[in-house]
């Protein structure tokens, strides 16, 4: 082969190495662009990411020191609370709750009985309510018992006759006659006018009381009735009034507490007349 044809093919033969070293260095630079630019990325993702870190445990520090202020709330309120729950805060709270119950029925108005004014208090579904209460309560205490109901005239009537409506068990009923009242005042001389036509002896006696406030009758009921030896004496009462207590006799069933406000209707009664209404009201003081 002559040496100028030999020449050239190694020219031919370095000219493509050239080529193909170039074609590689171009392809590297590429690589090396492209995982720069992939570096560059996830750069930003991680500051990006590190951000989102700060952000929510700022969110979390934020929620902590929210309820690190409301535990703070929750503690100073309930020892304002605490500070200011007297016996006469308390009675005036009950005041305001039972100020509700009788504004549940709007349709009942103001009445005047004599020279005195009275306001709803109590409506007559409240009422039903809590008789029915009541009455799953001694169905409960007194099954196979045998109870002897005593009902206390003449303000009772009502409470009596809806309580038995309640009563699933089997019993008896009798009345008593007692009057410690005149006006809106408790005179506390209490009369037995009708005594028991039942032998109560080993017997289970329940009283059927419409208010028990100083405890004065009912302390005077109990102890003549303990004194026939009964198998046991409960008292039931559709109002309790414990501010106005004079006793240490506590009934066993109460319906509702009330504060010490002179109140008629559902059997109660002012000088004789309102015991028809089917509310209860109470004495207006203005």
């Amino acid at each position: 082969m002559p040496a100028k044809q030999s020449d050239s093919l190694k020219l031919i033969t370095y000219a493509e190495y050239f080529v193909t070293y170039a074609e590689y260095f171009v392809m590297y630079a590429v690589y090396f662009v492209m995982y720069a630019v992939y570096f560059v990325m996830y750069v930003a993702y991680f500051v990006m990411y590190v951000a989102y870190f700060v952000m929510y445990v700022a969110y979390f520090v934020m929620y902590v020191a929210y309820f690190v202020m409301y535990v703070a709330y929750f503690i100073m309120y309930s020892g304002i609370f605490l500070a200011f729950s007297t016996e006469i805060h308390i009675y005036l709270l009950l005041r305001i709750i039972l100020r509700n119950f009788a504004s549940r029925n709007r349709n009942v108005e103001s009445i005047q009985i004599k020279n005195k004014h009275f306001e709803p208090f109590i409506n007559e579904k409240m009422i039903g309510e809590r008789i029915e209460e009541m009455a799953a309560k001694i169905n409960a205490d007194f099954e196979g018992k045998n109870p002897i109901f005593l009902c206390v005239l003449n303000g009772a009537f009502m409470f009596a006759a809806d309580l038995l409506k309640h009563v699933k068990i089997p019993c008896e009923i009798d009345f008593i006659k007692l009057k410690s009242y005149q006006g809106t005042k408790s005179q506390g001389n209490v009369r037995e006018l009708y005594g028991l036509s039942e032998n109560i002896e080993n017997r289970h006696i329940i009283i059927v009381e419409d208010i028990v406030d100083t405890g004065l009758t009912i302390k005077c009921l109990t102890e003549n009735l303990k004194a026939r030896k009964p198998a046991s004496v409960k008292i039931s009462t559709l109002l309790f009034k414990p501010n106005a207590m004079t006793t240490n006799i506590k009934p066993d069933y109460v319906a509702m507490e009330i504060p010490n406000d002179f109140i008629v209707g559902y059997g109660l009664d002012y000088d004789g007349l309102g015991r028809n209404l089917k509310n209860i009201y109470r004495l207006k003081l203005c």
